[in-house]
């Protein structure tokens, strides 16, 4: 486990220590999972799968805890694994409000392919984005990598991913800018 660093992002008492960087192996999970915990306003995800119970168990805990949590799943994934399923409902009925983009059982249009994004945004001030998908085999035997950014510019960008794709899911929008 990386050592707590200097200019961590810390808030109600709670330090995100991953740095801006590249991160790897079983890193890429231990960074989600301390992310999602550290959220004090506002998460958002979006995955081509999202099945990881751990990482699952922990957007509900923050939707439990008043955090807007937003999470945008592909549709097909959704719709055709049933773990994928099963989670998605899991997170619904903790009060995540979840949206299902690309693929036949898409909410967002004609678009044939797969929604294969993997990002979190954390109270608008972090952002980590990578190959990892938040399933236990990626994070048992997947070669991932991801990366977590700070600041306006670069977590404006996936915040401004994010939200275009969610605003034709149907489902409320989530906030731009914080309150």
């Amino acid at each position: 486990r990386r050592a707590w660093c200097r200019d961590a992002l810390c808030q109600d008492g709670g330090c995100f220590s991953a740095r801006a960087g590249l991160y790897t192996g079983d890193e890429c999970e231990r960074v989600w999972l301390e992310a999602v915990s550290l959220a004090h306003s506002r998460l958002r995800v979006a995955a081509f799968v999202l099945t990881h119970r751990e990482i699952v168990e922990a957007l509900c805990a923050a939707a439990e805890r008043g955090v807007e949590v937003c999470v945008l799943l592909d549709g097909n994934r959704a719709a055709t694994l049933e773990t994928a399923a099963m989670a998605a409902r899991k997170l619904e009925q903790a009060g995540v409000k979840v949206g299902y983009g690309a693929g036949k059982y898409s909410t967002l249009g004609a678009n044939p392919g797969d929604l294969h994004h993997k990002m979190v945004v954390v109270d608008n001030s972090i952002g980590i984005v990578g190959s990892f998908n938040p399933t236990p085999r990626a994070s048992l035997s997947s070669h991932d990598s991801l990366g977590v950014h700070r600041g306006q510019g670069d977590v404006g960008i996936l915040i401004a991913e994010f939200t275009r794709l969610w605003s034709v899911t149907g489902v409320d929008r989530p906030p731009l800018h914080p309150n």
